[in-house]
């Protein structure tokens, strides 16, 4: 019922969507979070947090569409499926460190739109100028959460995939992650405090200390139980290649590079447990073409009707406590 439900793209989809996202993240409001990179992200009182919640919430909710319209794009879903989106509000909403108006969230909506110039190389007449922009969208989020940069492999290898021959197409992808970078140096080195920022810029370019940064039970199996169902999807993603047409075969290969990136950078630095939203973006791309196909759909409505459950007790169950 609830696969069948989201693999339609009619206002009641639309409206549920909305609806989950703001029961899985209005709760943070009243949690004291540790998460919170920069001071301009710590509210000072209840009503600052409303605010920056909000602000939250419909950044989400964009990036969520953002990532439904590229499952559209690259021919990964149906055209009139919300599935994608679904499931990136899903991921996205699972952890309650993720609920929150932070620099990782700000990185993975540009990050969006940087799959976004990615995806279009393929069709583009002007490569050269798409991956300059693709690249441009990299640099800005990087400027919110440096570690993204590393996806500059990603770009390349897009490149390599969609087969573009122009070598120049690699040289404009770094100028355009390096722009955005190149005027916010040169604002600060005017301003003498280039110092700080080349400070925390480095203190996340470290190998992960803490191997296991949940800081519960509930958090830990939500983590299994995604990563179980997005294991399924890669293994029947990638079993099924060889059927797809070179488009699909072509974006679904970018995709599955997307994800490996994703999760060598959650792995691998000195993330936070939030950088997992980077993996949801190609994991809600892949759990969406999965599902999307499957024909029984009994177990895999109650799989989903399970994390859901799960979910709204790992935000509300803190009340409980409180009380």
């Amino acid at each position: 019922m609830i696969i069948r439900f989201f693999k339609k793209s009619f206002f009641p989809q639309l409206i549920t969507l909305i609806v989950l996202t703001i029961l899985w993240w209005i709760p943070s409001v009243f949690v004291d979070s540790k998460v919170l990179a920069f001071p301009i992200f710590q509210p000072s009182s209840l009503s600052q947090k409303w605010l920056l919640q909000t602000a939250a919430v419909f950044i989400f909710i964009i990036t969520a569409f953002f990532v439904n319209y590229l499952s559209i794009y690259s021919r990964l879903s149906n055209r009139n499926s919300y599935l994608s989106a679904f499931f990136f509000i899903l991921l996205g909403s699972a952890l309650t460190e993720f609920t929150h108006l932070t620099p990782v969230l700000l990185a993975t909506f540009f990050l969006v739109l940087f799959y976004q110039k990615v995806f279009q190389i393929q069709k583009s007449n002007k490569v050269i100028l798409t991956a300059f922009d693709a690249g441009l969208w990299l640099g800005i989020s990087g400027l919110f959460y440096p570690p993204v940069l590393l996806f500059f492999l990603m770009g390349w290898f897009a490149l390599i995939i969609y087969q573009s021959d122009q070598w120049q197409a690699y040289i404009t992808f770094l100028t355009g992650i390096f722009l955005p970078w190149f005027f916010i140096f040169t604002g600060l080195f005017w301003l003498n405090n280039t110092g700080e920022l080349t400070q925390w810029i480095t203190r996340f370019f470290h190998l992960r200390s803490q191997w296991y940064p949940f800081h519960n039970s509930l958090d830990f199996s939500l983590f299994v139980l995604f990563f179980l169902t997005l294991l399924v999807s890669v293994l029947r993603i990638t079993g099924n290649l060889s059927s797809l047409n070179i488009n699909q075969r072509q974006n679904a290969t970018v995709v599955l590079w997307g994800l490996l990136f994703s999760v060598l950078l959650v792995a691998l630095t000195n993330t936070t447990l939030q950088a997992l939203l980077f993996v949801n973006i190609p994991a809600a791309l892949l759990m969406g073409s999965f599902f999307s196909e499957i024909k029984k759909l009994r177990l895999a409505n109650i799989w989903v009707f399970l994390l859901i459950i799960l979910i709204f007790i790992n935000h509300y169950l803190f009340f409980f406590y409180a009380s």
